[in-house]
């Protein structure tokens, strides 16, 4: 029979943060050697095959179960090759059932305890430390309000949900603030006579969630002497200065006198059997020779042609071809009441339905959308209006799509980036899409300076990496100053190049003089994928029965729909004269003969002549003739005709 290989990874070895594609399976590495922000470890749900591309070790379930020194590793071993996926939802939480069968366990377990102990070092009391029947050491983890969350005995088995824990964070609520322990595992820490915490992995395990120990003044990192208790010190003490630089960080020395992998219990042990006492000698001049840690100067990342191919991932998949990304950002600019609210609306419903959008794939994900533009009113009066598309009734529900609406004349242009974040943990929001409509009324910050933009840019990344999220922000164009509309390009972007630098992908949206309810569109940035359309600019219908945007033709000639609507009159007689003079060159002249022949016009006078020279200034201007020397012309015949298929 096959083994179950995907509840094994998902639930026998210490793997977090699993995602899949297909039966390929990554997560973070449960060996404890090293940190794992961005997971590096992959496995098979059919082959049970693994390896951790960070710390290179390689090898399949049964091997990975003697690694972790796991009951019964030969379960996972197996002749056949055929595989049937299992079935196997894991729980995002425990059970009751399972956290009251752990209560009865952790209280028998407690109870072995001998008095001795418990006596001298009331921490273990406070944390229920144990023993089972044989003698394991048994470690109950509980959370800020004392709630049990699961069990962990000798050798790293762990029972309860599978995420990395501070041991003794119930305890953290009655420390002083001045100074905090760390060490490498649970004996350590309730025999150490400071103030201590441990993490439930080892040394290279770090919890996502560090806050609830960063606002100590100093952090003591004693973990064991060896070599992997001075890299996980050393891997530790960097996330905490780099969550909060403030913190004074000392990572203990052990004296070279001692043995490989000596710790603080044995220091407890050796001093109570040579004098009888509690003192901790080696472990009190270990903190006395403590080293300040400081965070590394930021250089580039060197490495070998081997490594970069080795460690090469797949490319993000598109949530939105062209626009959107797994994992990315993305921007939608345009100009003002040029409809960037219903362009967002409709890109979301698309998103959450798993619907095209545009005529563009798309990729089905949850979407949160936070509208700082519209009130509540505004946004539902749209919403209703855009039903009749998509449902039978108007008020029938969008699955998959949320809706925060902060439209507050107090709130606007304050920072609202917490609020954002702390809005998206409170709903437990993840691997979706959330929209921002818009990034300018969502701070008071000035986003054209760059110091201004960088604490928001900073809080956009962080959302994205500790959510799994992608983001889309809505953007504005600069004022337009000049009587025609300007060509789309990622420098009206209001932001500037700090803001298009960091998105992934940019599309804009501008008025077109062609049409009421014609708009240009443009995708001025692609990253790392080729795009027929990049920097090619198509047309956008506003439906207005169907409330929506569809896509059009591309664009040949963007600039005659920038031309105001009064000077439409000058394109026109450019095309007339065309016709006119058979698309052969021309001077004056020509254009003197073609002008008296209609009727109208009636050149008389030296005015007229001026007139006729500014005219051609902007022919000349706007691409559709050039100067060949004085008096004489040549028509651009192909502008001209993109011109007259365009009108």
């Amino acid at each position: 029979m096959q083994p179950d290989y995907q509840h094994f990874f998902e639930h026998i070895a210490p793997i977090n943060r699993i995602r899949y594609q297909g039966d390929q399976g990554k997560g973070t590495c449960p060996l404890g050697t090293h940190t794992d922000l961005n997971p590096s470890f992959s496995f098979h749900i059919g082959s049970g095959q693994c390896q951790c591309f960070s710390c290179q070790w390689k090898g399949n379930a049964y091997t990975l179960a003697k690694m972790l020194d796991l009951a019964n590793p030969e379960a996972y071993l197996s002749e056949d090759s055929s595989y049937i996926k299992s079935s196997y939802i894991p729980p995002n939480k425990p059970q009751k059932k399972v956290l009251d069968s752990l209560t009865v366990s952790m209280n028998r377990y407690h109870s072995r305890m001998s008095e001795k102990y418990l006596s001298r070092f009331p921490r273990m009391s406070q944390m229920k430390a144990g023993r089972k029947d044989d003698g394991t050491a048994c470690f109950p983890y509980f959370d800020e309000k004392n709630n049990l969350l699961g069990l962990k005995t000798h050798k790293k088995h762990w029972e309860g949900d599978g995420t990395l824990k501070i041991y003794g964070l119930n305890l953290l609520k009655d420390y002083k603030k001045d100074k905090l322990l760390i060490t490498e595992g649970e004996p350590d820490m309730l025999v150490a006579p400071m103030q201590s915490i441990c993490f439930s992995a080892g040394a290279g395990s770090i919890p996502k969630d560090l806050s609830p120990i960063l606002d100590f003044k100093t952090i003591f990192i004693c973990y064991d002497n060896d070599d992997a208790g001075v890299s996980g010190a050393a891997k530790v003490a960097q996330r905490i200065k780099e969550s909060n630089r403030a913190i004074k960080v000392m990572i203990c020395q052990w004296s070279e006198t001692l043995p490989v992998g000596y710790d603080i219990k044995d220091d407890y042990v050796e001093t109570e059997h040579r004098n009888n006492g509690y003192h901790y000698d080696a472990f009190d001049e270990s903190i006395k020779n403590a080293i300040e840690y400081k965070l590394p100067s930021k250089g580039y990342e060197v490495m070998s042609t081997e490594t970069l191919m080795r460690d090469y991932t797949e490319p993000p998949k598109p949530i939105v071809k062209y626009l959107l990304y797994e994992g990315g950002v993305a921007l939608v600019a345009g100009t003002d009441g040029v409809g960037k609210t219903w362009f967002v609306l409709q890109m979301a419903h698309a998103i959450a339905t798993g619907q095209s959008f545009l005529d563009f794939e798309v990729n089905k994900k949850p979407v949160l959308l936070i509208q700082f533009e519209l009130s509540r009113e505004q946004l539902s009066e749209r919403l209703r209006a855009m039903r009749p598309n998509f449902a039978d009734y108007d008020f029938a529900p969008i699955p998959g799509l949320t809706v925060a609406v902060f439209k507050d004349d107090d709130m606007l242009f304050t920072d609202q980036w917490n609020k954002i974040r702390d809005t998206v943990n409170d709903l437990n929001f993840k691997d979706g899409v959330i929209i921002v409509d818009n990034i300018y009324t969502s701070t008071g910050n000035d986003i054209s300076n760059n110091h201004d933009l960088q604490p928001i840019l900073g809080m956009i990344q962080n959302i994205k990496q500790t959510t799994g999220n992608s983001i889309v922000l809505v953007g504005h164009h600069n004022k337009n100053t000049s009587d025609e509309e300007p060509l789309l390009t990622k420098g009206l972007i209001h932001g500037g190049k700090h803001l298009t630098n960091y998105v992934h992908n940019v599309i804009q949206i501008g008025e077109s003089t062609l049409g009421v309810d014609l708009r240009r569109a443009k995708i001025t940035k692609v990253r790392d994928e080729h795009c027929e359309l990049n920097n090619e600019p198509f047309k956008l219908h506003w439906e207005r029965e169907k409330v929506m945007f569809e896509r059009g033709v591309v664009i040949t000639n963007e600039k005659v729909h920038c031309i105001q609507t009064g000077k439409k009159w000058e394109l026109q007689l450019m095309s007339e004269l065309y016709k006119y003079a058979n698309g052969k060159d021309f001077d004056k002249q020509r254009i003197w003969s073609f002008v008296q022949a209609e009727e109208g016009w009636m050149p008389t006078d030296y005015n007229y002549r001026v007139k006729l020279s500014r005219y051609l200034s902007t022919m000349i201007k706007w691409g559709f003739i050039e100067r060949l020397e004085k008096n004489h012309y040549r028509f651009n015949k192909e502008e001209i005709e993109q011109y007259i298929s365009e009108e």
